[in-house]
C-alpha cells in the first residue's frame, strides 16, 4: 500500500505541474500532457526505420565496405572548379542549418569506445608522416543502457539537446547551465566585453581564471582553453557560428530592456522567460517560414497542435539528413564593410576561422563576417566537398586531421543506419534500382558503382548527398521527405510553438511573424544596409535597387541602448526631405525635426532631449508616404 501511496503522489505532482506550467520547462519536459518526456533531453533518438547494425543489435555496419576515407576521396572531391548554388543562396542556409542541427540534437561522444577511420596508404593529403596519425580520430555514441539487448531492442543513441526548436543551442538544454548563462538580473544573459557571448571564466572575460562549473564548451583545438559560453556546447566551431549566437543573445537582451519598460513590475525570473520565449519564437520564424522554403521544402499549412504527434528527433534526421550543410559550405568568405567595401587581407579561409574565438577580441566586431556572407554565393549542393572541411589539419605539427565526408560515412555506420534504399522505403518512397536512377552525374554513378557493386549497399548518407534533385527544392527527394516529416513533427507536436503559445498576444505574433534573420543582423551589429531575405545572396551594389522595388526606408540606431548621443544611419532610394520623430511608447510626440536625405546611405548624429526619462521610445522617418519605425531604449 505504501508503494502504490507514493506513485500516486509522484503521479499528482507530476500532473499539477504539467497543467501549472506557463512557460517550456529548459530540458524539455512536460510539453505534451500525455507523454511528458517527448522532446526533453537525455531521451533517445526516434527510430524511422529499422536498425543496420552488423548484428542487428549493436555492431557497427560497414566492415563488409569501402574505407569511409577511401569513399570521400573517390567521390567528394572538390577539385578547382568553384560552382555557386544555381538559384543564388547565400552562406546564410548551411550557417542556420547549423544553428539548428545543434538547436535540436546532440549525441556526445563516449571517449572510451573509440572506432577511429583508417587512413588509406598512399592517401593524397594523410599519408602518415612524422608526427602525424594514421586515423581519424572518432569515438561512438553515447546510448540508452537499457537499449542494445536484441534486435527487437536495438542500440539507440541519446539526444542530450532537447528536441524542441526552443532556443536551447542559445540557453541550453540543462537547469544548471541555464543558470550559469544568467545574471539574474533584470532576466538579462551574461556577455563579455564588447557585447560578445561570456567566456568560461570566473567573471566571463576572457582574462581571468577558468571557472569549472561553466559549460564544458567543446573544441577540437587543444590549445584553445578559453572559449565563449552559450547554449549550445559546439557555439565556437567557427567564428560564423559564434556571431550568429552572439545575435540571439543580444536580442535577448535587448528584449529584456523592452520589457522591463512595459512591464516595470516583473522580476527578473518573468522578464527572463518571456525573453526566452521570444527568441525561441523569432527562431521558429525564421527556420519554418524563411529557412526552410529556401531549401524548397514546403510544409502544410499550420492548423494548430496535435498532442498525437511524435516530435522525438529521428536517427536519421540527427546522423545523416541534417549533414548536408558540408556541401555547400565555401572555402573562403568575404569580409566586408557597410559601405560594400572588402577588407583588406582578401578572402577569410573557414581553417582559420575554426575554434578561434580570439579572432573577436582581435577584430572587436562580427558585422564584417555576417555583411560579407550576405553578398556571397554559397557552393552547389552536391558531392562535391572543399578541403577546408574534407582535408583539415589542425593542433601542433599538424598531427589532428579531419574529413567531414568521412565522418559522416562512419556516424552512419555506427549508430545502426541502414542502407539508403531502406530509408527510402521507410520514408514512403521506392527503392531505386540503379545508380543511374539515382544520379544524373555519369561520373559519379561510375565511381559509385565501381565502390558499392549494388545500390542496395549504398551508406545512407552518401546516397542523399548524390541523389538528383526535385523539382525546385535544393536536393533530392530522399533528404527532402527526411525534413519534411522531422520539421513537421516538431512544429505541429510542440504545444508552445509560437502560433499556438497564448503567452503571446496577437499582437506579438504578428510582430514574430513579419521578423526576418536580416532584421535581428541589423538590430544586434553595426550592419545597416542587408537585404530582407539573406538566405539569397545580393551584391551590396544593388541593395539600393532591392529597395527602391521594396518601396521602404532602412533605418538604424546605434548604439542601443542609448545614452544620451547616438549614430543614425538611413538607406533611401531618393533623395529628399524627410520628418525624425520621437514617441514614447503611448505613441505621444516628444521631438520632431526635419532631415535632408540623400540618395543611398546618410549617416548623422543625434542626441536625446535633455532631461528626458529613460524608458521605451520610437524613432520614426517618415518620406513621401513612407514610413519606419525602430524601438530606441534610453539608458
Amino acid at each position: 500500500m505504501k508503494f502504490i501511496s507514493i506513485n500516486i503522489t509522484i503521479f499528482l505532482l507530476s500532473f499539477n505541474f504539467l497543467f501549472a506550467q506557463q512557460h517550456r520547462s529548459i530540458n524539455g519536459f512536460g510539453n505534451n500532457f500525455d507523454h511528458p518526456f517527448w522532446g526533453a533531453s537525455g531521451v533517445a533518438l526516434k527510430w524511422e526505420t529499422p536498425a543496420g547494425y552488423a548484428d542487428g543489435v549493436s555492431e557497427p555496419a560497414g566492415f563488409d565496405q569501402p574505407n569511409p576515407r577511401y569513399i570521400s576521396n573517390m567521390v567528394f572531391e572538390h577539385g578547382e572548379d568553384k560552382l555557386p548554388d544555381e538559384q543564388g543562396r547565400s552562406p546564410y542556409v548551411w550557417l542556420f542549418g547549423q544553428f539548428l542541427e545543434h538547436e535540436v540534437s546532440f549525441v556526445p561522444e563516449m571517449r572510451d569506445e573509440p572506432m577511429d577511420i583508417t587512413i588509406p596508404a598512399g592517401d593524397r593529403m594523410f599519408a602518415p608522416a612524422a608526427g602525424q596519425k594514421a586515423t581519424i580520430p572518432f569515438f561512438r555514441s553515447v546510448y540508452d543502457a537499457r537499449t542494445g539487448t536484441d534486435p527487437k531492442n536495438p542500440r539507440t543513441p541519446v539526444n542530450a539537446a532537447t528536441s524542441w526548436i526552443d532556443g536551447s543551442a542559445v540557453y541550453g538544454s540543462s537547469q544548471e547551465h541555464a543558470d550559469w548563462l544568467r545574471t539574474f538580473q533584470g532576466g538579462k544573459l551574461k556577455t563579455s566585453a564588447g557585447d560578445f557571448l561570456p567566456f568560461n571564466t570566473l567573471s566571463g572575460e576572457f582574462d581571468d581564471t577558468l571557472d569549472f562549473d561553466a559549460p564544458p564548451m567543446l573544441t577540437d583545438n587543444p590549445l584553445t582553453t578559453r572559449l565563449f559560453a552559450a547554449g549550445s556546447l559546439r557555439a565556437n566551431e567557427h567564428v560564423w557560428l559564434t556571431a550568429l549566437h552572439t545575435l540571439f543573445v543580444r536580442e535577448h537582451n535587448h528584449f529584456c530592456d523592452i520589457l522591463a519598460t512595459q512591464h516595470p513590475s516583473w522580476n527578473d525570473e518573468q522578464t527572463y522567460q518571456h525573453a526566452r520565449r521570444y527568441v525561441g519564437a523569432l527562431i521558429q520564424q525564421i527556420a519554418f517560414y524563411e529557412w526552410l522554403p529556401a531549401l524548397g521544402v514546403q510544409l502544410p499549412a499550420y492548423r494548430g497542435y496535435k498532442p498525437d504527434i511524435n516530435p522525438n528527433v529521428g536517427n536519421v534526421f540527427a546522423s545523416a539528413a541534417l549533414a548536408f550543410q558540408v556541401s555547400m559550405t565555401n572555402g573562403q568568405f568575404m569580409r566586408m564593410d557597410n559601405y560594400g567595401n572588402e577588407l583588406p587581407g582578401g578572402m577569410f579561409p573557414f581553417r582559420e576561422a575554426v575554434y578561434n574565438p580570439v579572432y573577436f577580441l582581435i577584430k572587436g566586431d562580427f558585422s564584417h563576417l555576417l555583411k560579407g556572407m550576405a553578398a556571397q554565393t554559397q557552393e552547389k549542393f552536391d558531392t562535391r566537398i572543399v578541403d577546408e572541411l574534407r582535408n583539415l589539419l589542425y593542433g601542433d605539427y599538424q598531427q589532428y586531421v579531419y574529413d567531414a565526408a568521412a565522418i559522416c560515412i562512419q556516424k552512419g555506420r555506427e549508430r545502426g543506419l541502414p542502407e539508403f534504399n531502406t530509408v527510402r522505403e521507410s520514408f514512403g518512397l521506392p527503392a531505386i534500382n540503379s545508380f543511374k536512377e539515382l544520379t544524373d552525374d555519369p561520373v559519379v554513378e561510375k565511381i559509385l558503382a565501381g565502390l558499392y557493386g549494388s545500390v542496395d549497399k549504398l551508406d545512407a548518407w552518401v546516397g542523399m548527398m548524390a541523389e538528383k534533385r526535385t523539382g525546385d527544392a535544393l536536393f533530392g527527394a530522399t533528404l527532402t521527405r527526411i525534413l519534411e516529416s522531422q520539421f513537421l513533427a516538431l512544429r505541429d507536436g510542440d504545444r508552445f510553438y509560437f502560433e499556438n503559445d497564448p503567452r503571446f498576444s496577437a499582437e506579438e505574433i504578428v510582430t514574430i511573424r513579419n521578423t526576418r534573420l536580416s532584421d535581428l543582423i541589423k538590430r544586434n551589429s553595426d550592419i545597416v544596409m542587408l537585404q530582407k531575405n539573406v538566405f539569397f545572396a545580393v551584391p551590396h551594389d544593388q541593395l539600393g535597387v532591392v529597395a527602391a522595388v521594396k518601396n521602404h526606408l532602412d533605418i538604424a540606431i546605434f548604439p542601443n541602448p542609448v545614452v544620451q548621443d547616438f549614430q543614425l544611419a538611413i538607406k533611401s532610394d531618393e533623395a529628399g526631405q524627410a520628418n525624425l520623430i520621437l514617441s514614447d511608447f503611448t505613441g505621444k510626440t516628444i521631438q520632431k525635426q526635419q532631415l535632408i536625405l540623400q540618395e543611398g546611405l546618410s549617416f548623422q548624429t543625434q542626441s536625446l532631449p535633455e532631461n528626458l526619462a529613460p524608458g521605451l521610445y520610437f524613432l520614426t522617418v517618415l518620406m513621401d508616404g513612407r514610413v519606419n519605425t525602430v524601438p530606441l531604449i534610453h539608458h
